[in-house]
């Protein structure tokens, strides 16, 4: 008899975890063990049987999905992650292909058990799964051609930087507010802006939320 797939699943939500825990607790296909925070999942790693799969939801506190991944990739290469999200973004995507992750699944739209069955062998197997072919693909060619995604240049403190980003607030409430001179903020947040492509602060805004940044260091 094969031996169950063992699939983590990482989700800051409890109620998520303990549905999927739940609803898989005697498939003999998959064996689903749940994690509350990708900082439980890694120090936890090492004293549990290592994973034959990664599900990880891309917000999150302390260490974020994208965090799981990168990390997984530098000492788990074999492990295949997907990350979770419920926004279908492109760039999402593909920072995570970036760092190593195999596919990506929408959690707006929960797949049934054989779905979830489907999904889970054909990462197995080796197949790329980013929403669809045609995103799959230019993921993959945009990749290929050396693109680093600006996500991938930005340093904790731009992070730090981003999280603290308010709408309401002015240029110089916000220095204030990370302790700041205006001179010195200003300076930052432009390099930040040349580093991502992002011509003004609603955009910087935007994308902090995007790749949760809030959620990371709140």
């Amino acid at each position: 008899m094969q031996n169950p797939i063992l699939v983590a699943f990482i989700d800051d939500n409890a109620e998520n975890v303990e549905y999927m825990v739940e609803k898989w607790r005697f498939d003999p296909i998959i064996q689903l063990v749940g994690y509350h925070s990708g900082e439980e999942f890694i120090n936890q790693y090492e004293y549990a049987e290592v994973p034959d799969c990664v599900f990880v939801e891309l917000r999150m506190p302390v260490k974020s999905g994208y965090d799981v991944v990168a990390w997984l990739q530098k000492h788990h290469p074999n492990t295949r992650t997907i990350g979770m999200s419920s926004l279908a973004d492109y760039e999402n995507m593909l920072v995570l292909a970036y760092y190593g992750a195999k596919g990506f699944m929408l959690k707006a739209a929960p797949l049934p058990l054989e779905g979830f069955q489907k999904f889970v062998a054909a990462i197995m197997a080796g197949k790329l799964l980013f929403r669809n072919e045609e995103t799959t693909k230019k993921i993959v060619a945009e990749l290929a051609s050396g693109h680093v995604p600006g996500y991938a240049k930005l340093t904790t403190a731009d992070k730090l930087l981003l999280a603290n980003l308010e709408p309401n607030l002015t240029v110089d409430e916000l220095a204030s507010k990370v302790g700041n001179k205006k001179h010195t903020y200003n300076s930052k947040l432009q390099k930040i802006r040349e580093v991502l492509g992002i011509p003004n602060m609603i955009g910087l805004y935007q994308y902090a939320v995007r790749f949760g940044f809030k959620d990371l260091y709140k």
